[in-house]
């Protein structure tokens, strides 16, 4: 059985708007390639990471997520979410639907 490995990013800013109106949260973060492999595994593959945004109570948010791979480097990115200190779950394994 293969380990798991999850980054977990935690934000914290107010949760409305000057206006009254949820903010929506924008996350993205660059990891190297060899970085997460010496932090995670060897076998660790790019094509094998998910994203997820998570709130306090550990529900997971909507949210569009994406991972992309460019010159050896990992692009995980959240949009869409609401703000309530969320916490940005990059993982090294695709969750099974």
């Amino acid at each position: 059985m293969k380990s798991k490995r999850t980054f977990d990013f935690e934000l914290h800013a107010p949760h409305l708007d000057p206006f009254g109106q949820p903010l929506k949260g924008d996350f993205t973060a660059e990891i190297p390639i060899a970085w997460l492999r010496c932090f995670a595994g060897k076998s660790v593959k790019p094509a094998y990471l998910s994203v997820s945004v998570v709130d306090e109570g550990g529900e997971e948010q909507a949210a569009t997520t994406s991972i992309r791979v460019r010159k050896d480097t990992v692009f995980a990115r959240a949009t869409g979410f609401h703000f309530s200190s969320p916490t940005i779950q990059v993982s090294t394994q695709r969750k099974k639907k």
